[in-house]
């Protein structure tokens, strides 16, 4: 049996722009880069959505193998840890990266607003 790949966790346009604004001081701040990255993904359909089937699952785990759930809730929270770790880390980098090597300015065409 395929599985067909997970959909893709990219916020649409309009969650991008209500997404908090990077500056240094956030980057240099692991608290603040995290709060800002935890914004980004909750405003994403795709992640809200994923995180519901999580905990569906989650919930149904923890009634059917009350043995193995301290074990489950042990791991998933070092799971967890070190994918926070692992976004914070990777935010920054992009951050620097988009510091030394801007985008191009996209110049306007006639009749665009």
């Amino acid at each position: 049996m395929t599985r067909s790949p997970p959909p893709p966790l990219y916020a649409p346009p309009d969650a991008e722009e209500s997404a908090p604004k990077l500056d240094p001081s956030m980057i240099e701040d692991d608290d603040d880069l995290g709060i800002a990255v935890d914004e980004f993904i909750h405003a994403n359909p795709e992640a809200r959505a994923r995180q519901r089937e999580i905990a569906l699952h989650t919930d149904a785990l923890r009634v059917a193998d009350s043995e193995t759930w301290p074990l489950f809730v042990t791991v998933e929270t070092l799971m967890n840890g070190r994918w926070a770790d692992v976004i914070v880390l990777l935010a920054r980098w992009a951050f620097r990266e988009g510091q030394r090597h801007p985008l191009p300015k996209t110049p306007k065409t006639e009749g665009s607003p």
